[in-house]
């Protein structure tokens, strides 16, 4: 045994009571002392799954996290919104996406509960009427298209290339879909309390008392050897 550890030993034997008495005081003190208080905020949230009628922008997860997370798509589908809550939108709005998957969960934290289900419902809602519109188009644009060449009359050696476009279109009419809400933003937002419990401030009171009490002991000892 060197002679550090020797006098490590002797200084905690001397020294025990003390040394069980400063985390048990400052537990105490952590537990009984009032916490500060931490504003509680709520989080709402939405999933939804993306269409699937050939938009790159709009059926893609992360170009659709991209949009839903600058200031084009505010700017264009909500003004207002936009202009009162920037900086909020940029640092409490968030978008996960599955991986492999055409999965979005949204969420957006507010100090209001009321604020969190109302702002977050704005934003779903305007994405799923741009994509409404656009899923619309394209629908239309298909069918205007089988429309056109039902009317046309063509040769007799082309007849089969016209019913294989028919049959085309129609097959991709019926692959197509819009983006769906799976679930809605609702009153039901998820509150976080960040202030320390009693329970947990008695413990970090315990932890600081065996730290303070092994700088007291171990730290001189190491100094005094250098």
């Amino acid at each position: 045994m060197t002679n550090i550890q020797r006098r490590l030993i002797n200084k905690i034997k001397k020294q025990i009571l003390v040394l069980l008495l400063i985390p048990i005081a400052l537990g105490l003190i952590g537990y009984m002392l009032p916490g500060s208080k931490v504003p509680t905020t709520y989080t709402a949230e939405a999933t939804l799954t993306l269409g699937n009628y050939g938009d790159t922008d709009l059926n893609d997860a992360k170009s659709v996290s991209t949009l839903l997370m600058t200031a084009p798509f505010y700017i264009e589908n909500l003004p207002d919104l936009w202009a009162q809550k920037e900086a909020k939108l940029e640092n409490d709005l968030k978008v996960v996406t599955s991986p492999n998957s055409q999965l979005l969960t949204v969420t957006y934290t507010d100090a209001s509960k009321t604020d969190a289900v109302k702002i977050l419902n704005q934003i779903t809602n305007a994405f799923m009427s741009l994509d409404k519109k656009n899923y619309d188009q394209r629908v239309s644009l298909i069918q205007d298209s089988i429309s056109a060449v039902q009317k046309k009359s063509v040769a007799s050696d082309a007849i089969v290339d016209q019913q294989r476009f028919l049959y085309d279109q129609k097959m991709s009419l019926l692959n197509m879909k819009p983006a769906v809400l799976l679930k809605v933003p609702d009153s039901e937002a998820n509150s976080v309390d960040q202030s320390l419990s009693s329970k947990e401030r008695g413990v970090l009171g315990v932890l600081l008392g065996i730290a303070f009490g092994f700088i007291w002991i171990v730290v001189p000892e190491l100094v005094r050897k250098q």
